[in-house]
């Protein structure tokens, strides 16, 4: 049950992270230059992060709440009989996912809601998220592999 709930916590931050994608990836062709992205494109990124953090802070925090029953879940796993190699897979891929979380994509997440910032400062926040989401999407991808390899080449 512990690892159905992993791989169900795993899959869920996977879509968030995806649905942040498809807003940060309009600053990608910005991203190498380091120029500011289009105000059109920047009012859209900007509209979702105000809906996504007024909803996380105004209510019940469920992205919150499913990445640490994610890395809670998988921990527990230390108890379970299942490969070591499955085992090392939540240090390794969650633990750099939640320190990206804290220090990169929070902060930026709330800047760009907060507003009251210039275009440049505004671009500045978007390809970090971009950059971090991209990231975070591939660190979360390899854990659900893992965690899916695991769970079929254990079944009985």
């Amino acid at each position: 049950m512990i690892r159905i709930i992993t791989l169900i916590g795993t899959a869920f931050l996977i879509g968030i992270v995806w649905s942040d994608l498809t807003f940060d990836s309009l600053g990608w062709e910005t991203l190498r230059s380091g120029g500011a992205i289009a105000a059109h494109d920047l009012a859209q990124i900007e509209t979702y992060y105000v809906r996504t953090v007024a909803m996380e802070a105004g209510g019940f925090p469920l992205i919150t709440v499913m990445m640490l029953l994610t890395i809670l879940t998988a921990f527990w796993q230390w108890r379970l009989d299942v490969p070591r190699w499955v085992k090392l897979a939540g240090p390794v891929f969650l633990l750099p996912t939640l320190a990206l979380f804290l220090v990169k994509t929070a902060p930026a997440a709330q800047a760009i809601a907060a507003g009251g910032i210039s275009a440049e400062g505004m671009s500045v926040h978007a390809h970090a998220l971009l950059s971090v989401h991209l990231a975070s999407f591939a660190l979360l991808t390899l854990y659900l592999t893992v965690q899916l390899l695991g769970f079929y080449s254990t079944r009985k």
